[in-house]
């Protein structure tokens, strides 16, 4: 069938082929690496990106508080509290919460309760005034607000932080599918309606 071919026609063919078969090549060994490589957790899906100085810092209790610890709020003491995320043992959930001194752990909840841990992620920032917290109800987040975490079906959880009743303020996640915020407080998970949500002003984040 190809005997009324001229050969410049021939080699044109065979080129096509060739390059046919080397993109398919290619195309199978990027999927079969994607689907083999290990995960190193959902925490690599949510790396805040360089602005303002602003990031996430691996932290220890026990170690010494970063100067460039975000404040995120006070307990009832009036002592300072700090934005945390933990990649969770007890789900395969990414769950930003609140670290407290005072409790001396990073407090998330899930499934009505809440967890501590002693070693987890810690917002900081090189420029507070590039952060605030604004009103917001329902599930809902305002533009800019930063992504905390990640829910087992990949929803994104907002940092959330709420009054609960006149003890101080506490820190924790909205989730938009089911219209409400979750904060710990009194070693429970508590359902909040109207919350404040952390937001970049810069909206990079």
């Amino acid at each position: 069938m190809f005997s009324n071919l001229t050969r410049s026609q021939l080699v044109n063919i065979i080129i096509g082929v060739v390059g046919i078969l080397g993109t398919t090549i290619v195309i199978c060994t990027v999927i079969s690496t994607r689907n083999t490589s290990p995960s190193s957790g959902k925490s690599d899906k949510l790396e805040v990106l360089p602005s303002a100085g602003t990031g996430w810092k691996l932290f220890e209790v026990g170690s010494v508080l970063p100067g460039n610890a975000f404040v995120g709020g006070s307990n009832s003491d009036g002592r300072s509290i700090y934005v945390c995320r933990v990649n969770s043992t007890i789900s395969v959930e990414l769950l930003p919460g609140m670290y407290d001194p005072a409790q001396g752990a990073c407090q998330i909840t899930y499934g009505g309760k809440v967890y501590s841990y002693a070693k987890f992620d810690l917002l900081i920032t090189n420029d507070p005034s590039s952060l605030v917290w604004l009103s917001n109800k329902n599930g809902e987040a305002s533009l800019g607000s930063i992504v905390g975490g990640l829910s087992d079906r990949n929803d994104e959880l907002h940092i959330a932080r709420a009054r609960v009743s006149e003890q101080g303020q506490t820190i924790g996640k909205v989730h938009g599918r089911h219209a409400k915020a979750y904060v710990p407080f009194e070693g429970k998970e508590t359902e909040m309606i109207s919350y404040e949500v952390l937001c970049s002003f810069d909206y990079t984040l």
